[in-house]
């Protein structure tokens, strides 16, 4: 972590902030002989004959080109979550339109806790099951669920009911157990130089973030800019010292092909971790969006949080990452059943 926050709007700081500099005159990469698996140089304003050198790989671009009229995000309200499902990947122009035949497809959902179904703190078993299976049946070469887990990871997988539904599917899980499957991400933002990142995300050629909806104590909320915590290795808890600037820099390099945001049922209280069914109520509606940005954006209101309690949505628009205010055609709205 670098040791630089920038300012709250995301645009960093005075003349001498290396990365404001950055933005005006821009940067060179160099990836090869001398650097190992890739590097970036950067001016130093510190040493100004000795260039910066942030050693590590750059993610895969994950983001495919859609039909012109595709909406940003669909939201898809009713009491089957399997049918708003379907409504709001329909909406969005099917699941065929982000994956293709031969794909290896990595979904990213929340399985960080020893958790059940019913308890909320993890994504639902049937959601993942379900995009797992229409990845396949869409052509995928493969589909792999990934997690760094906050606890044991069998229990968690078994606890939360998706090793069983991702395997019942055709899919694989993946539970990184040793540093050596983790890389190093170029990062560059306002507090991440780097970061290891779970090396099966440079092995995919689609990514699908599959956040549940919830309390966090100190996020506010816990969506899908917050899930790529479980796709790192490395010191997280260093994360939490910024965490909402964290957030922000991880999610501008990691854009996912789709982000399908859970909140069948929403955990409003003792996130993210919870356990109690009280805190539990039901929020019978799915987002499926291509701005991950957006979805956060509008999950808000089922969760009671205001945008100014989450401070990475706002700072994460400022940078470009997404939107926040969308127009009535980039916006889908949908009611399945009765």
């Amino acid at each position: 972590m670098s040791g630089s926050s920038g300012s709250d709007g995301g645009g960093g700081g005075g003349g001498g902030d290396r990365r404001t500099f950055l933005k005006r005159v821009g940067y060179t990469a160099l990836v090869g002989a001398g650097f190992g698996a890739g590097a970036l140089v950067t001016y130093d304003g510190t040493n100004p004959v000795k260039p910066h050198v942030i050693k590590g790989k750059r993610l895969p671009m994950y983001q495919v080109v859609v039909a012109q009229g595709t909406p940003r995000v669909a939201v898809s309200r009713g009491a089957d979550t399997l049918a708003n499902l379907h409504a709001a990947l329909k909406a969005m122009g099917g699941i065929e339109q982000f994956i293709k035949r031969g794909d290896r497809v990595v979904l990213k959902p929340n399985a960080a806790f020893d958790r059940t179904p019913g308890q909320a703190a993890n994504t639902s078993p049937e959601v993942v099951g379900e995009v797992t299976r229409l990845c396949l049946r869409a052509g995928a070469q493969r589909v792999t669920v990934a997690e760094n887990t906050l606890f044991d990871p069998g229990r968690c997988m078994e606890s939360s009911g998706i090793d069983a539904a991702v395997r019942k599917a055709g899919g694989k899980v993946h539970l990184p157990k040793k540093d050596n499957q983790y890389a190093e991400a170029i990062i560059d933002g306002l507090v991440l130089d780097t970061w290891p990142v779970m090396k099966i995300f440079w092995e995919a050629d689609k990514v699908i973030n599959l956040p549940t909806a919830k309390h966090h104590r100190l996020a506010r909320v816990s969506l899908g800019m917050k899930n790529w915590m479980g796709a790192i290795g490395g010191q997280r808890r260093k994360w939490h010292q910024k965490l909402d600037l964290t957030v922000t820099d991880m999610a501008a390099v990691m854009q996912p092909t789709l982000t399908i945001l859970d909140a069948s049922r929403l955990l409003m209280r003792h996130g993210p971790t919870g356990g109690r069914l009280s805190d539990v109520k039901r929020g019978d509606t799915i987002i499926v969006g291509r701005d991950q940005v957006a979805v956060d954006s509008l999950a808000l209101p089922l969760l009671g949080a205001a945008l100014t309690e989450v401070r990475q949505i706002g700072q994460a628009a400022r940078r470009g990452v997404g939107r926040i205010h969308l127009t009535d055609s980039e916006l889908v709205e949908l009611k399945t059943g009765a």
